[in-house]
């Protein structure tokens, strides 16, 4: 069960499509479950547990895993403690992330705007217009783009499919500011409380992977470690992986096409390809033994 990071959570498919791809060519079953950022976890916990109850339910005789990259590896955290059942056979966490929303968002500057935002009036009834019409001409040009003929057959629907989810992730920007605007000025559970749960709550039985990465400014994994460890969590964190916060998120620089035995620079090219993927494959390189 996989959730990614902040905004591009909204589009596991897109922004972790190498990964995910990676891991099912091994043999697993990925549910990769889409969400919204909000200043209250709870309540997107909530959202993404009954969006994927379903899905997991598909294959009850399989282990089921948590894999979460930084804000995703918060939200399995927290549904484990407060909202799951104790069935996960363990949790990779890779980059997780916990800071104050004055440390993550700029609220001094945020605040003013988002309030002029979503106060009422002509120029904010204009600007709310302009957004929805701006979207409304971005799906209409998809649907043309895939409906072409310029647009191979098995290409529209997936087209369309990854074009609605990449609008989700603009689109959470709004509704961000609208929680500004009402006053929000902190995430809930705040990053102590948080510390608190998951001392106190976290399942002994779910063993857990920490992964980060030696260019990563925004990994708060060392914080993490012996939170879990003094409440007698099983917890496995080797050394730093060469890589950055986005690592995860590695895209595959080669498409293979039918004249690929025809292309002189096909080598280089793919000397390229396995220098750029060299550190997300470490990652999954420690991820598939501790799923087995």
């Amino acid at each position: 069960h996989f959730l990614g990071g902040a905004f591009v959570g909204a589009a596991p498919h897109i922004a972790y499509r190498f990964l995910l791809e990676s891991l099912a060519d091994e043999g697993y079953v990925i549910v990769a479950t889409p969400y919204k950022l909000s200043f209250d976890y709870l309540k997107v916990c909530a959202e993404v547990e009954a969006a994927s109850d379903e899905a997991l339910a598909m294959h009850p005789s399989l282990p089921l895993f948590s894999i979460g990259h930084s804000a995703g590896s918060l939200l399995h955290l927290l549904s484990d403690c407060l909202l799951r059942p104790p069935q996960r056979a363990g949790a990779v966490l890779v980059c997780y992330n916990n800071r104050p929303a004055e440390g993550a968002i700029p609220l001094g500057a945020v605040a003013p705007v988002a309030k002029t935002l979503n106060d009422e009036g002509p120029l904010q009834d204009a600007i709310r217009d302009a957004l929805a019409r701006t979207r409304k001409l971005a799906e209409d040009a998809t649907i043309e783009v895939a409906a072409s003929g310029a647009a191979p057959r098995s290409f529209g629907s997936e087209f369309l499919t990854i074009a609605a989810e990449g609008f989700e992730v603009v689109e959470q920007v709004p509704d961000l500011f609208v929680d500004v605007a009402e006053g929000a000025k902190e995430f809930f559970p705040s990053v102590e409380q948080n510390k608190e749960l998951f001392a106190s709550s976290y399942p002994p039985s779910s063993p857990v992977l920490l992964l980060g990465f030696q260019g990563d400014f925004f990994d708060d994994t060392e914080i993490l470690a012996p939170i879990l460890k003094s409440a007698g969590i099983d917890v496995t964190s080797p050394q730093k992986l060469k890589g950055s916060h986005v690592t995860p998120l590695t895209q595959d620089p080669l498409i293979s096409t039918p004249l690929d035995s025809f292309d002189p620079l096909l080598p280089l090219r793919r000397t390229v390809r396995n220098r750029v993927i060299e550190p997300m494959w470490r990652m999954r390189g420690e991820i598939l033994p501790f799923l087995r």
